[in-house]
């Protein structure tokens, strides 16, 4: 598979029926390139169930940026829901892949948070909420 630099691939984890889909638990997998200074990415969500929820307003878009530092990288994501759809709290595992060293410091909003870092892909696995109508924004920092 091939992914070009900079982009965000939401996932969830395999289910038999959209009336299965766990839209509150995703995985976020951004593929980070030195080249790129700035990326920007997205997910519709809607409950599945209403027709035209689009046209009706309920439904929520998740917005994905990412803005190169100096030494690291920046990644916002925020919760937009339209007002006629309530949204919801939001576990996210976030994994970025191609750094090009283990990173010094991993941050949500200013506090250090948990990550693991893996060698071999270059990559490193951090856990967050996105709270309902918020922002969160995660800073990988490097030396």
């Amino acid at each position: 598979v091939f992914v070009r630099g900079g982009a965000f691939i939401p996932t969830v984890e395999p289910v038999q029926s959209t009336s299965d889909y766990p839209n509150q638990d995703i995985m976020l997998t951004y593929y980070f390139d030195d080249a790129v200074k700035e990326s920007n990415g997205f997910l519709y969500d809607d409950d599945g169930i209403t027709p035209d929820a689009y046209a009706k307003g309920q439904y929520e878009i998740l917005n994905f940026s990412s803005r190169l530092l100096d030494k690291g990288v920046e990644i916002t994501v925020t919760s937009a829901p339209e007002e006629n759809y309530p949204g919801q709290d939001r576990q996210m595992d976030l994994q970025v892949i191609n750094i090009p060293e283990e990173p010094s410091d991993v941050q949500n909003g200013g506090e250090d948070v948990c990550f693991s870092w893996n060698p071999d892909r270059k990559s490193i696995n951090t856990h967050f909420t996105l709270p309902a109508k918020g922002v969160t924004i995660i800073t990988i920092s490097w030396k």
